[in-house]
């Protein structure tokens, strides 16, 4: 009997590859809470290590909506690892690969990663992406496997709401941004800024962000279509956000600063390091750089990441 065989068979028994179901939710989303919280304990990040996390609703979203990219692995009659991946052509993007710890070093998340990589063979495809913990060596050892390069690195940055209200005072002119509702009309405008930023639509995603609980979109209307928008969450994280040129993006977080701040009593997102002038502004405003992130692709996808606000590693 091989180690491996050995290891499956302390752990509970053969893996089983199959598609996700609904009932398998709880169980994907316990094993990312074990995952995570290994791996940040493992790189000094433990105070980021959680025992509870809430669910993430967009494990039922893709299951409604792209239910042949969400797989799962299986032993024992439980879940042991899943993966999601999303298709927004010419963007193929690997959103979701975490094992259970005691079942790590045995292929499963390399297996599951085939397993979502056939859907970006598909022809109108051209760019494979994923964005992961930059100290993550296995994962970004694993994407490189698969000729994914690391392209950008991100900072999830967070900050105090008081300091930043009294840091950045009332320069932004708030008047400019108007609140957005999920209508089929704006979120084709929006699908519109982000083909000219990063250089392909996604409404599905803008579907999902308004589905979504307590959530604020703001935006500038010129000439009846969209230039710039962001998103408000409730726990003061903000993201993602596009604007057709980095002055526009820069004034528009000043505004999403502000607002984020009087939402809650701590302010985060994820910012790309290249964009010089956004990190200045977050940086004046007592932000500090809290964890590292890469992105990765196969090709470029933006050459400029100067107009662009991350969401999240798992949606961009």
């Amino acid at each position: 009997m091989t180690g491996m065989a050995k290891e499956l068979k302390k752990a509970g028994g053969d893996i089983i590859y199959r598609p996700a179901r609904f009932e398998d939710i709880p169980g994907v989303a316990r094993v990312y809470r074990e995952a995570l919280s290994g791996l940040n304990r493992r790189h000094g990040y433990e105070y980021r290590s959680v025992k509870t996390r809430p669910v993430n609703p967009f494990y039922a979203f893709t299951l409604e909506h792209e239910p042949e990219q969400f797989q799962v692995a299986e032993s024992g009659g439980g879940i042991v690892g899943a993966a999601i991946s999303w298709t927004r052509p010419p963007l193929w993007f690997i959103s979701h690969l975490f094992i259970e710890p005691r079942f790590q070093n045995m292929s499963i998340g390399r297996s599951l990663l085939k397993r979502v990589l056939v859907f970006a063979k598909r022809s109108d495809i051209r760019v494979r992406g994923v964005v992961t913990a930059l100290f993550n060596t296995i994962s970004t050892g694993l994407y490189s496997d698969f000729n994914m390069t690391a392209r950008e690195i991100m900072w999830l940055m967070t900050g105090d709401a008081r300091a930043i209200r009294a840091k950045i005072g009332r320069r932004a002119d708030a008047g400019r941004y108007e609140r957005l509702s999920g209508t089929d009309d704006v979120v084709r405008k929006l699908s519109g800024v982000d083909e000219q930023v990063l250089g392909y639509s996604r409404e599905l995603h803008h579907r999902y962000f308004f589905g979504l609980p307590d959530v604020e979109c703001y935006g500038v209307f010129k000439e009846d279509e969209v230039t710039e928008y962001v998103y408000l969450w409730p726990d003061g994280n903000i993201g993602p956000a596009g604007a057709e040129n980095a002055a526009a993006l820069y004034d528009l977080l000043s505004f999403a600063l502000l607002r984020a701040a009087e939402r809650s009593g701590t302010v985060s997102l994820i910012a790309p390091v290249s964009g010089i002038r956004v990190m200045k502004l977050l940086l004046a405003a007592g932000l500090t750089a809290d964890y590292p992130y890469c992105f990765m692709s196969t090709k470029m996808l933006s050459r400029n990441w100067s107009r662009y606000l991350f969401h999240s590693p798992g949606m961009m």
